[in-house]
């Protein structure tokens, strides 16, 4: 594999990573507006929203890993 097919998988984990980033903080956010009173609807949509987050933080290594490679 060339460094150019490594670049296009980076790029591509990068993206993907990130679209499921928001869709999780999109989901965690319905979840926490469903029921605000439910204790376990909070820790859910807190959960979601931490998952959503390490989800963004990826998106951002692999793009800064892509960059190393360039």
């Amino acid at each position: 594999m060339s460094v150019i097919d490594w670049l296009q998988l980076l790029w591509t984990l990068a993206v993907a990573s990130a679209v499921g980033g928001g869709v999780f903080s999109l989901i965690a956010f319905y979840v926490g507006r469903k029921r605000p009173q439910d204790e376990a609807a909070k820790k859910k949509s807190h959960a979601l929203y931490l998952f959503s987050y390490v989800l963004m933080s990826i998106s951002i290594f692999f793009i800064a890993f892509r960059g190393l490679l360039k």
